[in-house]
């Protein structure tokens, strides 16, 4: 593909982000009864889109020639990062029919459906992706072209993680634990720290919301990794962020930051979801709703609607304020 043709995609994808949304771009409703469109925030950085678009042309190519296993997950991968995630189950669901046992085609649809906010299709996916998996050893992600590679990805850890999210989404914090406790077994094999914190995190929440308290300390008390070990290079994250908050080490006043980190799927408004969700998590288990309210609203209301902070705070809000909308929050709540 020559450059101005990749420019012109850009541009086109460009327009589309300002047009109108039309009943061609709604991909489903939160769980709020709010649409979905393609047209929301993407997350990558204007320098990446460019790349993205190139590789998502030669996917589209490489799947239309042959339907394989890898060429469906990457090409529904690449679909699934601009939003398009009904573009991205058609394609899963064409490899399925080839190969229906495909336990990494099942861990990619049962994630898009997680995204719709479908917990019961992603749940019978993710535990169907789990029975073809038995017995196998752990597999990673085909990497994409050197100039967009993806991440190497185990595809069993996220297996078990998604499947996780969909039971925490319903509040079956028993089957959700099980799931991010398999999760975090996979990816300790690989000193997996970014997968360490990101599992203690939400089995902690798991556990705590259940009403497990010893369970949940104990949890908490066996996460003793360091920022640097999570993030070598410096970087932040918001999982271990959350997991100093529990655990006393970080005052409430500390966390919050609408700062933009610039990188691809750590936005501000990944940011702002995931930090927001943490704080709102912190106050509903101290008793305090009413504190934890504009928090879970400002987790809602963020761009970008495929954030799992985003997907958990509308649950919590429908458990907890069934017959209210979360009023708008212009700055963070004091």
């Amino acid at each position: 593909m020559n450059q101005s043709c990749i420019a012109a995609l850009i541009l086109a994808g460009a327009l589309a982000l300002s047009a109108p949304a039309s009943a061609a771009e709604l991909q489903g409703k939160s769980l709020l009864g709010e649409p979905l469109y393609i047209t929301q925030q993407i997350g990558f950085p204007p320098a990446q889109m460019e790349n993205l678009v190139k590789a998502t042309a030669e996917a589209k190519a490489d799947f239309e020639k042959s339907v394989t296993i890898d060429n469906a997950t990457w090409y529904g991968r690449l679909l699934m990062y601009q939003n398009h995630i009904l573009d991205s189950i058609a394609v899963l669901d064409q490899g399925l029919k080839q190969y229906p046992t495909s336990g990494k085609l099942l861990r990619h649809r049962a994630q898009r459906y997680l995204t719709l906010r479908e917990f019961d299709k992603s749940i019978a996916d993710g535990l169907a992706g789990v029975k073809y998996y038995e017995g196998q050893p752990i597999e990673r992600e085909k990497p994409g072209p050197a100039y967009f590679p993806g991440d190497p990805d185990m595809v069993q850890m996220y297996l078990h993680y998604h499947l996780g999210q969909a039971y925490f989404g319903k509040h079956d914090y028993d089957n959700a634990l099980k799931s991010f406790a398999r999760a975090r077994e996979i990816g300790a094999f690989s000193r997996d720290y970014e997968t360490e914190s990101s599992t203690v995190y939400w089995m902690f929440l798991c556990a705590a919301r259940a009403g497990r308290t010893a369970e949940a300390r104990k949890i908490l008390d066996g996460f003793q990794q360091t920022l640097f070990e999570t993030h070598p290079k410096g970087d932040s994250d918001t999982y271990f962020d959350g997991i100093q908050l529990f655990k006393g080490n970080r005052p409430v006043s500390s966390m919050f930051s609408a700062s933009d980190g610039g990188q691809p799927f750590a936005t501000s408004d990944g940011v702002i979801a995931s930090t927001s969700y943490s704080i709102a998590q912190y106050y509903l288990l101290m008793g305090q709703r009413d504190k934890a309210k504009p928090w879970l609203a400002r987790a809602i209301q963020v761009k970008g609607w495929g954030y799992f902070a985003r997907i958990q705070a509308e649950a919590d809000w429908k458990l907890l304020y069934p017959n209210e909308m979360p009023a708008p929050v212009a700055d963070a709540p004091k």
